[in-house]
This record gives structure tokens, sequence and C-alpha cells, in this order.
């Protein structure tokens, strides 16, 4: 009897110490998954772009590929939540100078990649000082576009296409 009280004290114990896995699941405005994008983006100086994305998003680790509207690879961003760190390789000449936005802009994707419906009030929150706000929900929930708007810039995104991650 003694044996079994103290297996079940160190089995109490240990559990414990133990932190619970991160879930992230049916409060999630959007799950993990591959989301194809249209993306149009308009800057405080007149600038016009239109491209397309695909982020990537799991549990220990996010990357998002900004493609032309030709297809090619303009840039990729990874972070490892391991790591901790945000890799950014860009490939187009004309964008190179602005690696420090892409990555400033992607921490951002990942703060509104990890809302729960209950940080949204009336499909619209903020992070910062960005204003985030959501529209043509499914039936989950999750919207189908997003808007970004910031002092330098608002995004409008729309999600095409998602693929569960099984």
């Amino acid at each position: 009897m003694r044996v079994f009280q103290t297996t079940a004290l160190l089995l109490l114990l240990v559990s414990a110490c133990q932190t619970p896995p991160k879930i992230h699941g049916t409060g999630a405005v959007f799950p993990y998954g591959n989301y194809h994008h249209k993306v149009f983006v308009e800057t405080n100086k007149n600038q016009n772009y239109n491209l397309s994305g695909i982020l990537k998003y799991e549990t220990d680790r996010m990357e998002l590929v900004g493609l032309s509207n030709f297809g090619t690879t303009l840039f990729k961003i990874k972070k490892n939540s391991m790591q901790k760190n945000t890799e950014v390789k860009i490939f187009e000449k004309n964008i190179v100078q602005k690696k420090s936005s892409f990555k400033k802009f992607f921490l951002l994707v990942e703060q509104v990649m990890k809302l729960q419906k209950e940080d949204i009030k009336k499909n619209r929150t903020r992070i910062g000082s960005a204003k985030i706000e959501f529209a043509n929900l499914n039936s989950n929930g999750t919207p189908k576009i997003t808007k970004v708007l910031t002092d330098s810039f608002q995004l409008t995104i729309r999600t095409l296409k998602y693929e569960r991650l099984d």
C-alpha cells in the first residue's frame, strides 16, 4: 500500500511540474493550416501593390511566401518558435531595401494569426496601433477578408483557399 501511495504522489508531483500543451483549438480565429491569399497593399505614399501569398501556419512554425502576379517568389519569411528567430529572404531586387519592413509586417501577421475569437469585438480589434478588421466570416467564424490598417499602409487580404493540416 505504501508503494502505491508513494507512486501516486510522485506522479502527481511530476504532472504538476509539467507545462500544459499549448492548444490552438476552436477558439482560434485562424486554425492551423495552409492559406492561399490574394493581397492588395496601399501605402500612404500612394503606391499600390497586388500579390499572392501562401501562409503555412503550424503549431511550432510559420512561413509566408509572397508571389508576383506571374507566380515568381518575391520573398519568403519563416519563423520557428523553438529557435525564436525570424528568417527573411528577399528575391526581388526592387524590394531588398525593405527587408526590415517585411520582418515587422510578418510579426504583425503572426499576432493576427494567434488571435482568439474572444479577442474580437464586432469583427474588429487592435494590435498595437494597427486596426484589424474582418469580413465575410465562414461557418467556422474564420474571415475570408482581413484588413490591416496602420499609419503607413492598408492591407487587404482575401483568403482564396484553406487546407487543413492533418
